[in-house]
């Protein structure tokens, strides 16, 4: 009690503002012998999350244990008291967060939204954990270096901050004199340290000569041309690639998957070169990944800072590259694999991953929803867009107090017109220059990522072992001031990450297995699903690569012709007196539209799509469209699925969140155990592959099956595989009076 009087003691409680969710807060009081306060330092908020809720404070010896709850997330604190700083680095930053230079060891327990019920004990050092209706709670040792796996929820353990004294040293200032003078002190040493380098800074050898317009687009083929855009190998006019060479980087069908050049943007600093790296996203996936610091969440505890645990993703990782900027600077959005954590904001730049595994970058609208992508990063206003610089206007990218054009280290990410994704990366750039090498590059969209020594970088990597951690990591630069692994594990900021895309279906309900191929690489892999004593045969299309193509049977108004063979062939069987579903080829409309039954847009690209009933479709020339019944719609089952009838083979499709056609087929005398098996998969719309003339329904591989010509067939065929990246925003977005960018030399 009388050290309590003398020098206090740390106390936490949860507090509140008049309209917002509880925050932990902690803070220092003296307290009399007698119990009385008699005085009290500053509060730390210790979570400040603007839409989550913090509450259950509780103490269990040196450990402090809080739930936090929101519409997007769930989560169980716990904070361990350190009895010494691990170093000067992590007192300092203990210093800053919490008021205290002893700080925290920070267990962080996620769990799905799916969970209703969480009992959390902790005994010991041992946390005990049982959800929903577990029989047996998991045991979590909080002093371990790993955790069970298949937990059925996330348990990240935040490290000891190692952050740079440099860094370390700007945070403490800007916590106590604030940002702007900060960012005072910052300019002025750019500015220094860039007049010295003009001044006394060798000249290189002159630039190459390069072209005074914005470079060609590449050809763009009509709708269902056989003719393909090229997008691999780079080619511009304005820039040399050359591919990037490490042993241990993969080469799909013997090609690099990733090209390397350099430009000079500046025509003031000839000696500073912008590199720029493209990414063949034709055979590369993106992931985005929050760091276990930054950036800081709205809506419950901080992800864990490392890329995914499972060694079916970081065993196909082949780089990294740094995210965007601190919250300090702009809450500005971010969902990591279906998390939210920060809520996207209109009008900034945006980079997203849809289910399908399709990457967009663009401005975020008013319309954009949240849940229509799987993950999201925004970081300031665009920085290109259609060959205009700074497009919104805004003015300034980084110097965001002082708006003085500050020349430091900075990176950027954006699209071309090759649908591939460039990265860029400079010394001693401005905003302009480094648009200017997007721009080179041909990219029709670019985002400024983060800036400054330590914070900008890519890698390269075969990544073996996540725990323990072991890896091959080169940097693209040795002058990126950073770990060429730090990535990989334990970041304190957000990134990106580049893995070999995988058509490998993913899930614990089903086991599937490739069926094999008469082209280069198979689209169909298969599966059975056991439902009661029955067995339903399943079938998964991949999106990537499948072309699909429909053969209007003769009954249907088809020509009276053989169906083409490819990897696969769905009979739809044909309408009859009783069944009409619509039917058109092209601008031909064979069958009229029905409002009754959901509708299959097979587009001339060989894109697949499923429309619910309701929705009215004319002929087109760029499109066909052919009517199925509904057996399910939005989770429910429609009478037809219930209804019993012949016992006959009978096949069920649907299109999963990815993209992937599921095909369920089985002999029996109702499709109710079709929707069964497919509904476990995830579906939510399901058509029987039945037009009425109740056929035995075929699914065919291969060279198998006799002559379909009577009905109408889906046909899925191996096609080319196309880039997934894009930009969302059309260049007429760009404010008109802003100029193209000026070529340089």
């Amino acid at each position: 009690m009388l050290l309590d009087w003398l020098a206090g003691r740390g106390v936490f409680f949860e507090c509140k503002t008049a309209d917002g969710p509880r925050d932990i807060y902690r803070a220092r009081v003296r307290i009399s012998p007698d119990g009385a306060l008699l005085s009290s330092t500053k509060a730390w908020n210790l979570t400040a999350t603007s839409e989550a809720d913090e509450s259950g404070l509780g103490v269990r010896g040196p450990f402090i244990a809080y739930t936090s709850s929101s519409s997007a997330s769930l989560g169980v604190t716990v904070l361990e008291r350190r009895r010494m700083p691990a170093s000067v680095e992590s007192a300092l930053r203990s210093l800053i967060e919490s008021g205290t230079p002893l700080g925290y060891q920070k267990t962080h327990f996620l769990f799905p939204e799916e969970i209703k019920a969480i009992r959390f004990e902790l005994e010991g050092k041992v946390a005990r954990v049982r959800i929903d209706a577990q029989t047996e709670p998991a045991s979590i040792d909080l002093s371990a270096a790993s955790t069970p796996a298949h937990l059925g929820f996330r348990v990240e353990r935040q490290p000891i901050p190692k952050t740079p004294l440099a860094h370390l040293g700007a945070d403490l200032l800007r916590s106590f004199l604030g940002p702007e003078p900060v960012a005072r002190l910052e300019r002025w040493l750019f500015r220094s340290q860039d007049l010295w380098k003009r001044t006394f800074h060798a000249t290189p050898e002159p630039a190459p000569e390069l072209p005074t317009s914005v470079p060609t687009p590449p050809f763009e083929p009509e709708p269902g041309s056989k003719q393909q855009v090229r997008s691999w190998p780079p080619a511009d006019d304005a820039l040399i690639w050359r591919p990037v060479e490490h042993g241990f980087l993969p080469r799909p069908r013997g090609a690099p998957l990733s090209y390397h050049a350099v430009t000079r943007p500046d025509p003031e600093r000839p000696y500073v070169e912008a590199e720029l790296v493209e990414f063949d996203m034709r055979y590369l996936e993106l992931g985005i990944r929050a760091g276990y610091m930054e950036p800081k969440p709205e809506t419950g505890p901080p992800e864990g800072g490392h890329v995914p645990e499972d060694p079916l993703v970081y065993q196909r990782i082949v780089a990294t590259m740094n995210g965007g900027f601190q919250s300090v600077h702009g809450q500005f959005g971010m969902k990591s694999d279906g998390r939210l954590l920060v809520r996207p904001k209109p009008g900034y730049a945006t980079v997203r991953v849809d289910e399908a595994g399709s990457v967009e970058l663009g401005t975020w609208t008013e319309a954009d929803r949240a849940e229509d992508f799987v993950s999201f990063r925004q970081n300031l206003e665009p920085l290109l867009l259609g060959g205009v610089f700074d497009p919104s206007g805004r003015g300034h990218f980084g110097d965001h107090l002082l708006h003085g054009g500050v020349l430091t280290e900075r990176s950027g990410l954006c699209v071309n017109a090759r649908k591939n994704l460039v990265f860029v990366w400079a010394k001693d750039i401005d905003p302009k220059g480094l648009a200017e090498a997007m721009r080179r590059a041909g990219c029709v969209y670019g985002m400024h990522l983060d800036m400054n020594p330590g914070h900008c970088s890519l890698s390269f990597h075969k990544v073996e072992s996540f725990q323990p951690l072991r890896a091959q990591s080169v940097l693209l630069n040795r002058e990126m001031k950073v770990n060429a692994s730090r990535f990989l594990r334990w970041s304190p900021k957000d990134f990106f990450y580049l893995a070999l895309a995988s058509d490998a279906p993913t899930g614990e309900r089903v086991s599937w297995s490739k069926v094999p191929s008469q082209g280069s690489s198979s689209l169909v892999y298969s599966a059975e699903s056991k439902v009661g004593s029955d067995t339903v045969h399943l079938l998964q299309v991949s999106p990537r690569g499948a072309h699909f193509r429909l053969h209007p049977g003769k009954r249907d108004g088809g020509p009276n012709a053989p169906v083409p063979r490819g990897e696969l062939r769905l009979g739809l069987g044909h309408r009859t007196h009783g069944s009409r579903p619509g039917l058109s080829q092209k601008e031909r409309s064979l069958v009229p539209m029905h409002r009754a039954f959901a509708t299959l847009e097979i587009r001339a690209d060989g894109e697949l799509r499923m429309h619910e009933p309701g929705v009215p479709f004319l002929a087109q020339k760029d499109a066909d469209f052919v009517q199925l019944p509904v057996l399910l719609r939005d989770g429910v089952p429609t009478d037809r699925a219930k209804a019993r009838g012949d016992t006959r083979s009978r096949v069920a499709l649907c299109l999963g969140r990815s993209g992937a056609l599921f095909l369920a087929s089985s002999i029996q005398d109702s499709p109710s155990l079709l929707v069964s098996a497919l509904r476990d998969l995830g579906c939510s719309l399901i058509l029987e592959a039945d037009r009425g003339s109740h056929f035995a329904s075929s699914v065919t591989l291969g060279s198998e099956g006799g002559d379909l010509s009577e009905e109408t067939v889906l046909l899925i065929e191996q096609g080319e595989l196309s880039p997934r990246a894009r930009s969302f925003t059309s260049p007429s977005g760009a404010v008109a009076s802003q100029p193209a960018l000026a070529p340089r030399r």
